[in-house]
């Protein structure tokens, strides 16, 4: 793995390499039936997905992987990484992101036809 722009190195995933996911985090991604998630190579759509749609345990999984400090990271450099405002929020909370940069990301969600699906 090098440290180039995409690499792994970046979140502290380096540790994960060649680890197969949990069958609890594996049912997160129901909708790529048979298709194999790894790491690295998909480490960003397994970071998101448990952020977004994780149990406790997922995230007790994930936060032991790359801690915390992983996590903020990813956040930052994905600007959010398309989360919903009520994960942000936790988020935000949880690790003290910059609150100006978290409302930045919420207020382009406004403009999203996910987000505005639940205000209609």
């Amino acid at each position: 793995m090098g440290d180039g722009p995409g690499s792994s190195l970046r979140f502290g995933i380096e540790r994960m390499a060649g680890e197969k996911i949990p069958a609890s985090v594996r049912r997160l991604f129901w909708e790529y039936g048979d298709r194999e998630i790894r790491w690295p190579e998909d480490a960003s759509l397994i970071i998101r997905k448990v952020l977004q749609d994780g149990t406790w345990d997922d995230l007790r999984w994930l936060r032991g992987k790359i801690g915390d400090e992983g996590i903020r990271r990813w956040l930052l450099r994905h600007e959010g990484g398309g989360l919903d405002r009520r994960r942000l929020s936790f988020w935000r909370a949880v690790l003290d992101l910059p609150e100006d940069q978290v409302n930045a990301w919420m207020k382009r969600l406004e403009n999203s036809p996910w987000e505005r699906r639940y205000r209609e």
